[in-house]
């Protein structure tokens, strides 16, 4: 299946679309939730507003009426001093490419940790654990209604809640059991030349071969998911983006542990430390990591600055640009505040 430019399915993460079964409470709470959302969005001309947000300093903001408070209500703040271990679950939030192809093995490969994924092989949903995944379908309502009924969060066997769909995968939390997100961000410019460089070198994918380069991708492609980061976040489609979209995805990012793939060893040793993934790790950890880095991340060209390409994309990207540069900052306040004084964080 082709999503936003590149294959789902060939990446790890099957988004499934599936009939709406009969009516039971759990489905109609999502529903309800699903009409909550699109009411806010049409309200609010298209995306989350934030009308009221008041900028505290250059990459950092408070609003007087939180859009997040309202999407996300259970949501935990990452500068919490309360112990997450045992009483908050992450999600983590993949953006396509790296943070699926990159990102999810580390986290299955080199920390055995159960993520979550439905398995197509077999027939139903269902708490058991298949290859790393636990065999739920948290990318669409009714697979999300489906791991409430099976108690996916009292089970406690996913250590990773996996989902795309953050707003929708809040109908699985309560007060019991408290959500908090992580993820791993691409400089967007790199980012689309990443979908461009797998679609067409490593994965041969058919519709990619009628462009010679990425120059011509850029100029050609009518779908090229741009803005993607801040489109997601504020539930806006990109014709629609305005600043006030971009400032609703950084107060969410705000709440969130960040990691950068500019620095994919240190991200990842601060996700291991914040969730004490240490005492699931074995002492090979450390160099499985290096070598998936090198694999899976380091192995694709850097799009350099200097071309047309990097002129185009500031035009046409300048929201995800935007929300990349807040992203570097919190990445450095990250690293002077929670992991100041952690080892290998820096």
């Amino acid at each position: 299946m082709m999503i936003h430019g590149y294959k789902m399915d060939e990446m790890q993460s099957s988004i499934v679309e599936t009939d709406t079964p009969g009516s039971s409470a759990v489905f109609k709470r999502v529903v309800l939730f699903a009409s909550v959302l699109s009411l806010m969005v049409m309200t609010m001309g298209g995306g989350i507003s934030s009308r009221g947000m008041i900028a505290e300093d250059s990459y950092y903001y408070k609003a007087k009426t939180k859009p997040s408070s309202v999407l996300l209500p259970l949501l935990r703040n990452v500068y919490d001093d309360i112990s997450i271990h045992g009483s908050y679950t992450p999600i983590y939030w993949p953006i396509p490419p790296l943070g699926v192809t990159g990102f999810m093995p580390i986290l299955k490969n080199c920390y055995n940790l159960n993520l979550t994924k439905r398995n197509e092989s077999i027939e139903e949903p269902s708490l058991d654990i298949v290859s790393g995944f636990v065999n739920v379908d948290l990318e669409s309502d009714y697979g999300i209604s489906k791991a409430y009924e099976l108690g996916l969060m009292e089970s406690n066997v996913a250590n990773i809640i996996t989902t795309t769909k953050i707003y929708e995968a809040q109908n699985l939390f309560d007060d019991k059991h408290l959500p908090k997100i992580f993820l791993m961000i691409r400089h967007p410019f790199q980012r689309l030349y990443d979908i461009f460089y797998i679609n067409k070198y490593r994965l041969q994918t058919n519709d990619y071969e009628n462009y010679t380069n990425f120059l011509d991708y850029l100029e050609q492609d009518e779908n090229i998911p741009h803005n993607h980061m801040v489109s997601h976040l504020s539930l806006t489609v990109n014709a629609n983006l305005k600043r006030d979209n971009l400032i609703s995805a950084v107060e969410v990012l705000n709440r969130t542990i960040v990691g950068l793939f500019e620095h994919p060893l240190s991200s990842v040793k601060r996700f291991e430390h914040y969730f004490k993934w240490v005492t699931l790790t074995s002492t090979s950890s450390e160099k499985c990591v290096e070598r998936m880095v090198t694999k899976k991340i380091e192995s694709i060209p850097k799009l350099s600055p200097l071309g047309p390409e990097w002129k185009i994309l500031e035009k046409t990207n300048k929201f995800d640009y935007q929300f990349y540069k807040y992203a570097s900052k919190i990445y450095k306040l990250q690293g002077r505040t929670i992991f100041k004084r952690v080892r290998g964080t820096k």
